[in-house]
């Protein structure tokens, strides 16, 4: 497995290049920007608590 390093915390290559972000009304081009902050925070949280 492939790691990266974002923010302090080590991830798999997979997490976020897999990951299709939020959007608002099925438009592509405009993202839901505070569902992706909610996302992310979640995640980071997961990761820390698995180390």
């Amino acid at each position: 497995m492939i790691y990266r390093k974002f923010q302090e915390i080590r991830l798999s290559g997979l997490g976020f290049g897999a990951m299709r972000l939020p959007v608002v009304g099925g438009d592509d081009g405009n993202i839901d920007e505070n569902e992706t902050i909610k996302i992310s925070d979640m995640m980071s949280d997961f990761v820390e608590k698995i180390g």
